[in-house]
């Protein structure tokens, strides 16, 4: 009789278990992956800061030669690889993600390894790029694999790729809820909710931070100090600090795909003496400026040093704002999530600088508007606020800070929507769907001339004989 009962139940309850499974697997490989690709990209540094030493530091010139061609090189690899491969491995990868869970896209397993290996080479060159973005891609590409393996309907399909998402965040940043949050709330529209399906999206979000903690340790991911909560007085502050990034929201929306079409609407020519140019300087910056370039967890930490005046900090933004834009445009492999949260500690540390000069009764140290631009610009961005404010409160462990960042990014996000703005994946996805429409419209119109050339040529030799 309890045989009887338990095999009732294991054929009841069978999907359960293969989602769980599959949860676990993925998690499993991508924290492999994560973390392989995280010692990878360390060595590379490792080595340019050797051969850097050796150059001398009085010989800046041959520094900034050598950096030069080496961003040249990588970058100009990272770019072949991507074209000659998989030319949806470019960019950050989320929104193919969130168009194969829509039906409109397709993930390949070679996207894994060309993601893998593009990357270090674009993220190694020093472009302002991070490699969240391709680790949920590459994540969410091996839970396909484990779709076509195990042959899962769409329903199922549906919540191991969107496992494979979260588990490709919570490994890249250390987050286990953000990686789940994620899920739910960016992808909301696509992931269809059930009780089985969050259980394998938790399990593989699970997996990956245990795998990723059992190698890397278990250290914040951004280290910051732990604040205390803020007076209620000064809440207003964050309302104020929410709306301009919800304002910096909607320009580096606009900016991010007038930049990258600029520089895929061009002609071949223009494209390379774009991308070179780029390259000179982001080579010339990692010898002069390394706060300006790179992915941006050094960056933040420097800054919240407090050594930086509030010019210093407003120009490092600027700069770094344009160095994510073009790093972006250049198509080579590489996520915004990291360097958007830099450039939301950078203004938020200014900000919260010249608070303290206006408002120096309100004692509320200039960090705490630091943490809370970490989460603003990203919900501005993106259009999620609750990965926003678990993925920023995991990374620093300021638990304390939650009342803030939400009035932060609450005040972000009303902005956006009040100027109707799309998250910028749904609008990189729109882009890409489109210039792959274009592309086909080209070339049938090309095959059409072609056709129509050779017909009028065997026209004419019938007539000459």
């Amino acid at each position: 009789m309890s045989n009887k009962v338990l095999d009732r139940y294991y054929t009841n309850n069978r999907h359960i278990w293969v989602l769980v499974l599959c949860g676990a697997l993925i998690g499993i490989f991508i924290g492999l992956i994560a973390t392989s690709f995280q010692l990878l990209l360390d060595l590379i540094f490792k080595y340019k800061k050797i051969l850097f030493s050796l150059c001398g530091s009085h010989n800046i010139v041959l520094q900034i030669l050598i950096s030069i061609a080496i961003t040249i090189v990588m970058t100009i690899i990272s770019i072949l690889i991507v074209k000659k491969f998989a030319k949806e491995a470019g960019g950050s990868g989320i929104q193919e993600v969130e168009g194969t869970l829509k039906g409109c896209r397709k993930l390949r397993k070679r996207v894994v390894p060309v993601k893998f290996v593009s990357g270090l080479f674009s993220l190694g060159s020093g472009l302002s790029l991070g490699k969240e973005g391709p680790s949920i891609h590459m994540a969410a590409a091996i839970a396909q694999i484990f779709v076509d393996k195990f042959k899962l309907t769409k329903k199922y399909a549906n919540a191991v790729i969107s496992a494979g998402a979260g588990a490709g965040l919570a490994a890249a940043f250390n987050t286990p809820l953000s990686g789940i949050v994620f899920v739910i709330e960016e992808m909301n529209r696509k992931f269809r909710f059930s009780v089985s399906a969050i259980k394998c999206v938790i399990v593989a979000c699970i997996m990956s931070t245990v795998i990723s903690r059992a190698i890397m340790g278990n250290p914040p991911a951004i280290r910051v100090e732990t604040f205390s909560s803020v007076p209620q007085n000064t809440l207003w502050l964050f309302v104020v600090l929410g709306i301009v990034f919800g304002y910096f929201g909607l320009f580096f929306n606009k900016s991010l795909i007038k930049v990258a079409n600029f520089f895929s609407n061009g002609s071949k020519r223009r494209y390379w003496c774009l991308v070179i140019a780029v390259c000179i300087i982001f080579g010339t910056g990692v010898v002069l400026a390394p706060n300006a370039v790179g992915g941006g967890y050094v960056v933040i930490a420097n800054a919240l040093d407090y050594n930086l005046s509030i010019k210093m900090l407003l120009v490092m933004f600027a700069l770094r704002f344009a160095g994510v834009i073009f790093s972006y445009g250049t198509g080579v492999t590489g996520g915004i999530f990291a360097p958007m949260i830099a450039l939301g500690t950078i203004f938020g540390l200014a900000y919260g600088l010249a608070v303290n000069q206006l408002f120096p009764y309100y004692n509320v140290e200039a960090g705490v508007f630091a943490v809370a631009g970490m989460s603003a610009l990203f919900t501005a961005t993106v259009g999620a606020p609750l990965t926003g404010i678990t993925l920023v409160i995991e990374m620093t462990w300021n638990y304390q800070l939650l009342l803030p960042l939400m009035i932060t990014c609450l005040s972000a996000s009303m902005l956006t929507y009040i100027h109707h703005q799309k998250p910028i994946y749904d609008t990189l996805l729109r882009r890409t769907i489109s210039n792959e429409r274009k592309q086909q419209e080209k070339l049938k119109n090309e095959r059409n001339q072609k056709t129509t050339s050779d017909t009028s040529e065997q026209t004419i030799t019938k007539e000459e004989i």
